[in-house]
């Protein structure tokens, strides 16, 4: 029997390792507090590997550096149908049978962008169905942005027989890469496909190459930094229904544009909105057709935005909240809620409407090629001169006549080297400030200004106890152990002697003053 009739052969309705009630043989992954949504929820920050790690039942998270062979499926033409996608994969990635499939039902979701109260913007997201597994991916693509995607794990099935034995954990999760519901990449480009209860589909023929409702998200991720970017790309293909299901996507980017993209009779239409719900927004007959709760859904936060025209991050997840599933009494429930910021590149995720607990991810755009594991920070040349990308973030005696301040920590006062710059004579001219600073990791503590500072972030060589730098563009962060880093960040300067720190600051949040020496 050939491998193309086992394929067919094998598609049958058994979830895949990690179906709908069953998580055996995941790993727990690292959780940590987390600084990027400063909210009262107990969030935490994620930190996942390449193998699938599950956080609670029915919610994990992978992770993917290198190269999915996209590019290689745009090249070749893309795909008008999900078998399509699955069978480029087993042909060209899989080298053989995998024995997945994609199949869908009926499933409603809410879209808000707002503008952040700290600058930026915030993209929210619910996403409404029965009881499945979702999967957290974030990517690290050789050619594309890194981006943080969200995939039911319901919507991708999975043969019987040899299948079973033949599916690996990568091979899950590049299929789960071309069946992306939602997600943020590095430029902060947020993309969500909402589902519209009507009878027709989408199936466009212009003779242009073939796309896919899932595929169709994972290029934007991938190509798109802005909505005009991604609507540019969308143009440029026939776009076929994944599930047959007709839908419509909520794009917003990082400036603050935000539009819904829906297909009347074939055709693209672009309706400028911050928000979306299920149901049509474009002029003509068929505007308004959906379900009656979406309208509602609508309404809710069509005066939620005009009530609150900026919102923090906690607003934000308390927006979600108000049209989860829980609020119409029916059988589905909001299997995950998302709150992107926009301009800090961090994902919070809320599982089945438990807002008090959250899992926040994080995207370093800095982070890429072709192996899964962070790439090891270049060193220092010889010469000790500082790279054009990393530079050295300890104090020399050339920058004695730099912003000197004094940080007070209990009885301990510690002396304080800035360097001369934008972002640094921002913060002295908020001095001084007592700031309760949260722990994180073993080596940090942070705290999260009111305020939004200029930034000019990089990856530094390596932290060294006594580095002060900004996260973002508001997390002020003070080490006290010294470590490699994949992240980036706006280097603001050290204390000129660290000796006691890490004691003076304890293992818990402690209370730093900052004022000008």
């Amino acid at each position: 029997m050939n491998k193309s009739l086992l394929f067919l052969m094998m598609i049958c309705l058994l979830m895949i390792l990690t179906g709908c009630g069953n998580n055996s043989g995941l790993t727990n992954a690292d959780t940590e507090s987390n600084p990027a949504n400063n909210s009262s929820s107990a969030d935490n920050f994620v930190s996942v590997t390449s193998e699938i790690a599950e956080l609670e039942s029915g919610f994990s998270a992978v992770r993917y550096d290198g190269d999915y062979g996209f590019d290689l499926f745009l090249e070749q033409g893309g795909a008008d149908s999900d078998q399509a996608v699955l069978q480029f994969l087993n042909n060209n990635i899989f080298q053989g049978n995998s024995g997945l499939q994609m199949d869908g039902d009926v499933f409603g979701c809410s879209t808000v962008s707002v503008k952040n109260a700290n600058g930026g913007y915030f993209f929210g997201r619910n996403f409404d169905w029965q009881t499945c597994d979702a999967l957290v991916v974030t990517s690290y693509p050789q050619e594309g942005y890194a981006s943080v995607s969200t995939v039911n794990l319901g919507f991708i099935r999975q043969g019987a027989g040899t299948a079973a034995n033949m599916l690996t954990e990568k091979m899950l999760t590049i299929a789960a890469l071309y069946a992306p519901l939602d997600g943020m990449n590095e430029k902060g480009l947020c993309v969500s496909v909402n589902m519209i209860q009507d009878n027709a589909t989408i199936r466009q023929d212009t003779g242009k190459a073939d796309i896919t409702t899932t595929t169709a998200i994972r290029l934007m991720l991938d190509k798109a930094a802005t909505v005009e970017e991604a609507l540019e790309l969308l143009g440029q293909y026939d776009l076929h229904a994944s599930f047959n299901y007709m839908i419509h996507f909520a794009i917003a980017d990082s400036e603050g544009n935000s539009a819904a993209v829906e297909y009347i009779d074939n055709e693209m239409v672009v309706t400028q909105t911050p928000i979306l719900t299920n149901y049509y927004l474009a002029e003509g007959e068929k505007q308004g057709i959906g379900t009656s709760q979406s309208h509602t859904r609508f309404e809710i936060l069509e005066k939620t935005l005009k009530e609150y025209p900026s919102m923090t991050a906690p607003q934000v997840r308390d927006a979600l909240d108000s049209v989860s599933k829980d609020n119409f009494d029916e059988f589905e429930s909001t299997e995950w809620s998302i709150v992107f910021d926009q301009s800090a590149l961090t994902a919070a995720y809320y599982h089945r409407e438990n807002y008090e607990v959250g899992y926040v991810f994080r995207i370093d755009h800095e982070i890429s090629g072709a192996s899964n594991a962070v790439k090891e920070p270049p060193s220092q040349s010889n010469t000790g001169q500082q790279s054009e990308t990393q530079p050295e973030s300890s104090v020399t005696e050339e920058e004695s006549n730099m912003l000197k301040i004094e940080i007070l920590i209990g009885n301990e006062t510690y002396t304080a080297t800035l360097y001369d710059n934008e972002t640094t004579r921002a913060l002295t001219d908020m001095l001084p400030l007592t700031l309760d600073m949260s722990e994180l990791n073993g080596n940090e503590k942070y705290y999260y200004l009111d305020t939004v500072l200029p930034t000019n972030a990089s990856k530094p060589s390596g932290i060294k106890t006594g580095d002060l730098m900004l996260y973002g563009n508001s997390c002020l962060v003070l080490f006290y152990d010294s470590f490699s880093t994949s992240y980036t960040y706006t280097l603001l300067g050290r204390i000129d002697d660290p000796t006691g720190l890490a004691a003076a600051l304890g293992s818990g949040s402690a209370q730093v003053t900052f004022r000008k020496g």
